[in-house]
């Protein structure tokens, strides 16, 4: 899923925000993540936006080592979620 969001602090320009990035572990091993981040990554950059972070399960190294190759580095911002209350 790729999210774009209106940001008024860089002219205008949207944030993109990648998430849900899942690859069934038959068909991992094949370049489908891949492919898929870098289509949303040409589709974010075409509309102008001023950057993409992508969010990803603490423990999924092995997700994170692909995001890595891509040029995501998870050293440059830090980001906390809050899920809402159980009903």
């Amino acid at each position: 899923m790729l999210a774009l969001i209106p940001n008024f602090a860089s002219g205008g320009r949207h944030i993109g925000v990648i998430e849900h990035v899942i690859t069934l572990p038959d068909h991992r091993g094949k370049g489908i993540a891949t492919k898929t981040i870098d289509a949303a990554l040409t589709f974010a950059w075409d509309k102008r936006c001023c950057k993409v972070f992508l969010l990803s399960g603490a423990t999924r190294t092995e997700a994170h080592r692909i995001y890595e190759s891509l040029g995501f580095n998870g050293d440059v911002e830090r980001g906390f979620v809050i899920k809402a209350p159980a009903p």
